[in-house]
């Protein structure tokens, strides 16, 4: 199965988080086909293939969308692929062809439907179904449309939170953060952090395919 990142422009922190995501996919995604971006290149990905994509709406769900859709339109993009974020991370195997959709834990998904699927783990998403969606970019109002995908098509789900790596003093270790965790979201001030920098080195030692 194909993997999706969608990488805004002027991401802040993207191209470090974005390497050991791709690491990550590598280790333990049992399926893993090709990578594609769409939008800006990041660095350590020179020989994933490029969709060309700006973001051209005032709302940043719009963007999300059209960019999602622009994947769709890919004819070389397998017909279900895995949409991934570029700063997160995998932490055991996993398949992309049965990869679970999970949900979170508290709150509704409001205008998007019964629940909440605003999370940062991959989600599998199929071409033609995410196209036949009655919103589109230009529909009025505010959507999630991940969320609104799983509730319109009424996607089995499993409730989960995500998990941001934290540093410091009054944190638990990064191992214990992690323990039993199928997914971690990294953030700037977590790579900034020489510790953590060296622990992720450390499990996702090995370069991705694109890099």
């Amino acid at each position: 199965m194909d993997v999706v990142f969608i990488n805004k422009e002027k991401q802040l922190g993207t191209s470090a988080a974005f390497k050991y995501a791709a690491r990550s996919l590598q280790k333990y995604m049992g399926d893993l086909g090709s990578i594609y971006i769409v939008g800006e290149m990041p660095e350590h990905a020179r020989f994933a293939k490029h969709i060309p994509h700006k973001s051209i709406f005032d709302k940043d769900w719009q963007n999300q969308m059209h960019a999602v859709l622009a994947a769709c339109s890919d004819k070389q993009i397998t017909e279900e692929f895995l949409l991934v974020s570029t700063t997160t991370i995998m932490l055991d195997a996993f398949t992309g062809a049965d990869y679970p959709f999970y949900r979170a834990k508290n709150g509704d998904g409001g205008p998007n439907g019964m629940y909440n699927f605003q999370l940062n783990c991959p989600i599998r998403i199929n071409k033609l179904w995410f196209t036949k969606m009655p919103i589109k970019p230009t529909t009025k109002g505010d959507y999630w449309p991940r969320s609104f995908y799983c509730n319109f098509y009424r996607a089995p789900s499993f409730p989960a939170d995500d998990l941001r790596l934290r540093v410091g003093k009054s944190m638990p270790s990064i191992s214990d953060q992690l323990k039993n965790r199928l997914w971690a979201v990294l953030s700037n001030d977590t790579l900034a952090d020489p510790e953590a920098i060296k622990y992720l080195e450390a499990k996702y030692c090995v370069p991705s395919c694109i890099e």
